[in-house]
């Protein structure tokens, strides 16, 4: 209880926030200007308290250590009902008190309060779904679909398979030291470092590959959601409609660290002469000196070794080639990269980070490129990042003034339509900026659609001249390439891009409509050891209700549930299981897969297996943790209560536990909603028969979706909690009705 004495006087009333109801707070007293009242903590934890004024008929006080439901006075005589507090019900009867004033008169009793009549309901309970996540737009799967996102399981307990033991097929086998593995994540390539280069020796004049010592370290990531909770997101607030294309992720290292990268890459060989080979391009992106080599042989890059994307020229061999990076971070941070091969007819130009060489002796620079346009244009667009302030020409026109007003301008880039600027023949952009201090960084992007379908593509690279602004003696000489801005710009470098480039990863550009690569190259695997990978084990609870589950994975498979051997449909990859005993409130699947490499782990699962649901039954309990690990909407707990109304008791339906929104239907009749503790409800006038019809309607939040295997790194310990934890029981309260002479 919690005592309040408020500066007014007046009739104390509870307003419920959720319902809409106002009802009187009884114990309370009137006197000198004030009104105390005792206000009851175990409804909610915040009431909202109203005083109306007084009227002549209104009692001044009334003390009790029973709950008061209602209370008049009429020629002398009081009529008062009143029932336990819900923190104080009784499994005997007890004697209470009841004192009531009204002006001068005073009115005392005892009363005998009947005992609290108590049923629990243990479960399991009968329950459907209820979908709520209709993916019509996209928001939770990609593309988009009409009607609700399947029941899916991403996460499993998982194991190289070590001996012949048949244990593990067990339900009740303990898998807790197992490995939490995940739906298509599995590791890649493998690092090493910090490392200690021989003396006289930098990465830039390495000409072999070294075997430094050092512990190899694997870099687990999926072919289509990139790094598992990646830290990039915590920054940028989410994945801003893309996968990062950085994917090898070596943590916060120190500047001048040395690591060294290695990733195996087959080429599928089968009908194919031994000798033939595949012209690609090799991009390796990462803030950090790069030295690159390719089955040992150090690459060609195309530019001065200080660019963020180093490209080159290759020839991958059909079977298996070895791919090694060794870098030197630049800066003390996080130092993240990516490895990609793509076919040559896919190379557009990359934008880098440029600036000039040292500071201006005038305080400003100006960055000049001169490029023509062939034809009549379509559209034109054009992207600028630049962190300090500055302004832009066309054609001598000035399209942007930024900076000089705006002081949240830095670390973002600003997107210009440029067709009214452009002509036909040659054009000049000049970027006038301040350079005092930090080579603050310039990065352009552009997207010029020509009317015969060409296109023109104008980058911030060594095309770019850079002077004095004003321009003093001597010609402009070409700019400097950065690995990286001076002002941090958030999440995934691409953000700042016009025109998205092809994504490292073959299967994570599905966010940008972005096809498969063409042939060989979705072909290409990757693992980080050319050892062959052993069976793998997976153990999962199945969702109470699934009637069959759909999977796809690479190799052999074959399941049990509950020990007992499942009848698999299919060849492979795609797989069909037709589930035994849904009606079973607990069942473990056990998987074995025998893998090959580039899909270990839990990559040896492609995609989250989805399952066909119907009718089941629930224990008590967070979802999470009885096979629904991932859902979310609505669930139907479907139970029969066996209680009467009787005109001296109330019936109350407690949930107990709950994580998430409760509706009570009894009977077909719902009895109110809850949306937070206590899920508590008067079921009383619902009751009309001995047997009656109990549904409960629990809903939880997107938390269980965006937790586990999915691209975000913003659902923390708890948010995945969802259901009735209990104990549900009816509780039958005495209602006394006294009459005070």
């Amino acid at each position: 209880m919690l005592q309040l004495t408020l500066n007014r006087e007046g009739i104390p009333e509870f307003w419920n926030a959720v319902t809409g109801k106002v009802e009187t707070l009884w114990n309370y007293s009137i006197e000198n200007g004030k009104t105390k009242v005792a206000v009851d903590l175990s409804q909610t934890a915040a009431p909202l308290v109203s005083v109306r004024n007084k009227s002549e008929q209104d009692i001044d006080e009334i003390k009790s250590d029973l709950k008061v439901l209602a209370c008049t006075e009429e020629q002398g005589q009081i009529q008062l009902s009143a029932m336990p507090f819900f923190n104080q019900l009784n499994n005997q009867s007890v004697t209470q008190t009841v004192y009531v004033r009204k002006g001068t008169q005073e009115w005392n009793t005892t009363v005998e309060v009947p005992p609290t009549l108590e049923k629990v309901y243990e479960g399991p309970f009968a329950f459907q779904l209820i979908p709520t996540c209709d993916n019509k737009d996209g928001s939770f799967a990609y593309p988009p679909y009409a009607g609700p996102i399947p029941v899916e399981t991403r996460a499993f307990k998982g194991q190289e398979e070590r001996d012949t033991n048949i244990d593990w097929l067990n339900p009740e086998y303990d898998d807790s030291a197992w490995e939490m593995m995940l739906a298509s994540f599995g590791p890649r390539a493998r690092w090493k470092g910090p490392l200690s280069l021989p003396e006289n020796t930098n990465v830039d004049s390495l000409q072999q590959v070294l075997d430094l010592e050092g512990e190899w370290k694997n870099s687990e990531y999926s072919l289509k959601l990139g790094i598992n909770e990646d830290p990039v997101f915590s920054s940028a607030l989410g994945g801003k409609g893309r996968i990062p294309e950085e994917f090898i992720d070596l943590g916060r290292v120190g500047k001048g660290n040395i690591f060294h990268i290695q990733c195996f890459v087959e080429l599928p060989p089968e009908g194919v002469p031994a000798d033939q080979r595949l012209n690609a391009i090799l991009r390796v992106g990462a803030t950090a000196k790069k030295k690159v080599f390719l089955n040992k042989i150090p690459v060609a890059g195309e530019g001065s070794g200080d660019e963020r994307v180093f490209k080159g020229k290759v020839q991958l061999s059909y079977g298996v080639n070895v791919v090694d990076v060794f870098v030197e971070s630049i800066v003390d941070g996080r130092l993240r990269l990516y490895v990609h091969f793509m076919p040559e007819s896919e190379d557009i130009p990359t934008p880098e980070w440029i600036w000039s060489h040292t500071p201006s002796p005038t305080g400003r620079t100006k960055f000049v490129r001169v490029f023509d346009i062939p034809a009549e244009l379509a559209s034109a667009k054009m992207v600028v990042a630049l962190g300090d302030i500055h302004q832009i020409y066309i054609n001598g026109q000035k399209i942007s003034d930024q900076g000089n007003f705006d002081p949240y301008f830095t670390s973002r880039a600003e997107q210009y339509d440029i067709k009214p600027y452009l002509k036909v023949g040659e054009n000049c952009i000049e970027i006038i900026a301040r350079d005092v201090d930090d080579q603050t960084g310039l990065l352009l992007d552009s997207d010029i659609q020509l009317v015969d379908g060409k296109e023109v593509v104008i980058v911030s690279d060594a095309n770019f001249k850079c002077m004095p602004e004003p321009v003093l003696d001597g010609q402009a000489v070409p700019v400097k390439l950065l690995p990286q801005p001076a002002h941090g710009y958030m999440g995934d470098p691409a953000l700042l891009l016009i025109k998205q480039r092809p994504h490292p990863l073959p299967l994570a550009g599905w966010l940008q409509n972005q096809p498969e690569p063409p042939k060989p190259f979705n072909e290409l695997t990757f693992f980080p050891s050319t050892d062959l990978p052993v069976p793998y084990r997976f153990r999962f609870l199945l969702p109470p209700g699934a009637k069959a589950m759909n999977l796809k994975c690479v190799g052999k498979l074959e399941g049990w549930v509950n020990g007992t051997p499942l009848s698999v449909e299919g060849s492979g990859p795609i797989y069909k299981i037709i589930l035994p005993e849904p009606e079973s409130p607990r069942r473990v699947a056990c998987l074995r897969i025998e893998t090959k490499r580039g899909f270990e782990k839990g990559a040896a699962i492609l995609e989250p297996i989805t399952y066909e649901m119907g009718e089941g039954n629930i224990p008590l309990g967070s979802w999470d943790e009885l096979g629904f690990l991932h859902y979310c909407g609505g669930m139907e707990y479907r139970l029969t209560v066996e209680a009467s109304a009787e005109p001296n008791r109330k019936v109350y339906l407690s949930l107990g536990r709950v994580r998430g929104t409760a509706e009570v239907f009894v009977n077909g009749v719902s009895c109110g909603t809850c949306i937070w503790h206590p899920y508590l409800f008067d079921i009383t006038s619902a009751l009309t028969q001995p047997t009656n019809d109990v549904r409960i309607r629990v809903f939880n939040t997107l938390g269980p979706h965006f937790a586990i295997g999915h691209p975000s790194a913003h659902v923390f310990e708890g948010h995945t909690k969802s259901g009735i934890f209990g104990p549900i029981k009816t509780l039958q309260i005495p209602v006394v009705n006294v009459t005070l002479q």
